[in-house]
């Protein structure tokens, strides 16, 4: 199963907005995320705004090399959709015999 996985729920705000929120989550390799991104526009045209959170397993930092990172991007620039810019959220293990040098 190379789907991306996805929930998405409508919350109400106190001043009457409607908010989508998405959660999602596509496998290293998995399919391509357009997709999912076509559901979502579908249905998000009638909301103030729409939130998108999970792991998309996609580096944005790196589109130049990274064919996952750049349709993602392409995606997210189709939509109108704009990045919280938080980093790269993984980091490769190194091992360090002293914690505090780092050597």
């Amino acid at each position: 199963m190379n789907e991306t996985e996805y929930i998405i729920v409508e919350l109400h705000g106190l001043n009457g907005d409607r908010v989508l929120v998405a959660s999602a989550y596509r496998r290293p390799k998995g399919h391509c995320l357009a997709d999912s991104f076509e559901v979502l526009s579908d249905v998000s045209e009638s909301y103030s705004d729409v939130v998108i959170m999970g792991d998309l397993n996609s580096d944005l930092s790196a589109t130049d090399v990274n064919e996952e990172g750049r349709d993602l991007e392409k995606l997210l620039e189709r939509n109108s959709y704009h990045p919280v810019p938080f980093g790269p959220t993984h980091h490769q293990a190194r091992l360090r015999s002293d914690p505090i040098t780092g050597q």
